[in-house]
């Protein structure tokens, strides 16, 4: 800050013998407001800081008052927020060492000795006023700080807010999943109950018929096992006739042997040892068979044979 940016508040009931002094003050660019009496300076302080018009950057008060009422205003000035740190430099009598001590009481920052010595006031008085343009400095930037920091912890804040709300939402959710998942569970297994039951259902309708059946099975595999020849004739014969109502064509004589295995009970890889053939041309001569006879299991093969009686 330059002088001419700064203003000196000077407060003294005897200005004689200041004029050098404040020629000097004009002429290093400082602005003077002179008041006469202690409560002047406090109204004339008062009425700035209302129309916010701008403090002054330094105080010089004289202590060789009228009832040493300076004190009082020093005192006072250091007590009010908007005042307490406009710097004060007290000017007082040489010697006067009790006027000193109680002026640093008070909270004054420096003192100057009448009569002034010119050399020494202007530097004090730049002293204080470049430490107090550091302080309004340092009081300018820790409130810009402070303010960046409020704004930062009001938005830290609201994000904290928004992640709490998030993760109460994912609980939901959470707990939402699992809820359905655990219904999904009991409804796979009641279906899976039910399907077991069906098939198993099925599969006991395909023993019981078998076995309700199965003298006649062992007829029949009997004469699979003794007369080929016989039941070959009988495909062959009876062909037109059952193709009308199964679609059925006659078997070879490999195929007759494969369904005898079949409907005696055995698996693929039994039936390939006992004929010497591989499991998979068994599976061929399955598929075969079935497709001939237009069937899906050894049950459907059992029920075509006992219906059309084509081993007889």
């Amino acid at each position: 800050m330059s002088n001419r940016e700064s203003t000196i508040l000077i407060v003294d009931d005897n200005l004689i013998g200041l004029d050098s002094f404040f020629n000097h003050l004009y002429e290093f660019g400082f602005k003077l407001v002179v008041t006469e009496s202690g409560s002047e300076s406090i109204q004339q302080l008062n009425h700035i800081h209302q129309t916010k018009d701008i403090l002054p950057n330094l105080i010089l008060l004289d202590v060789k008052m009228i009832n040493h009422e300076n004190f009082e205003v020093c005192r006072y000035l250091k007590s009010q927020a908007e005042f307490k740190d406009i710097p004060i430099i007290f000017m007082t009598a040489p010697g006067d060492l009790a006027s000193k001590l109680r002026g640093f009481e008070m909270g004054a920052s420096d003192y100057l000795v009448k009569p002034i010595e010119l050399t020494e006031a202007m530097s004090r008085i730049q002293t204080h006023l470049t430490l107090r343009q550091l302080q309004t400095n340092l009081q300018d930037n820790v409130k810009e700080q402070t303010a960046e920091l409020e704004s930062e912890i009001v938005e830290l804040k609201r994000y904290q807010s928004e992640w709490d709300e998030f993760l109460q939402s994912l609980n939901e959710k959470h707990a939402e999943l699992q809820r359905i998942t655990e219904t999904l569970i009991k409804l796979q297994e009641i279906q899976l109950e039910q399907l077991l039951n069906s098939v198993g259902d099925d599969v006991n309708s395909q023993i019981n018929y078998l076995q309700e059946n199965l003298q006649e099975v062992q007829t029949i595999l009997g004469q699979i096992e003794w007369q080929p020849s016989k039941i070959m004739m009988k495909l062959s014969v009876d062909t037109a006739d059952v193709t009308e109502q199964e679609g059925i064509v006659a078997l070879s004589r490999r195929e007759l042997e494969v369904l005898r295995l079949i409907l005696s009970g055995k698996n693929s890889q039994e039936i390939g040892r006992k004929l010497s053939l591989s499991e998979n041309t068994i599976r061929t001569y399955r598929y075969r068979i079935m497709q001939k006879t237009h069937t899906n299991n050894t049950a459907d093969l059992v029920k075509l044979v006992l219906k059309h009686k084509l081993f007889e």
